[in-house]
């Protein structure tokens, strides 16, 4: 599940040109389903739970964090990946658990922000 959702996710931002299209990216594996899909979320939630109680695993989350980040850094510097990596992951997580989802506008907001230089 991990190689497939970090496939998908570098494969979303080498799409990108420029830095408005690297922002449109990243909104765009928070909306849309280009990872999250209710499987892999759920999936996820296990995964977060079983991690959490056996140290041994964790190293499999780390591994996941650190693919997603490289990722990221094709376009933002590598503080930025991490911030912008937390901001996915919890937003996702909002998106999944929350009846009424955040307006796509309101995320690109947050992601422009993070992502000035």
């Amino acid at each position: 599940m991990i190689k497939q959702i970090t496939e998908a996710f570098t494969a979303r931002l080498q799409e990108a040109t420029d830095d408005q299209s690297a922002r449109e990216a990243v909104v765009d594996l928070i909306c849309g389903d280009v990872w999250a899909t209710p499987r892999h979320m759920l999936l996820s939630f296990e995964l977060y739970a079983f991690a959490s109680r056996k140290p041994e695993y964790r190293k499999v989350m780390e591994e996941w964090m650190e693919r997603c980040q490289q990722a990221l850094q094709l376009h933002f510097e590598p503080k930025t990946a991490r911030a912008l990596d937390a901001v996915i992951e919890g937003c996702t997580i909002h998106k999944t658990l929350n009846s009424e989802p955040v307006d796509r506008q309101e995320i690109m907001d947050l992601i422009t922000l993070i992502t000035r230089k």
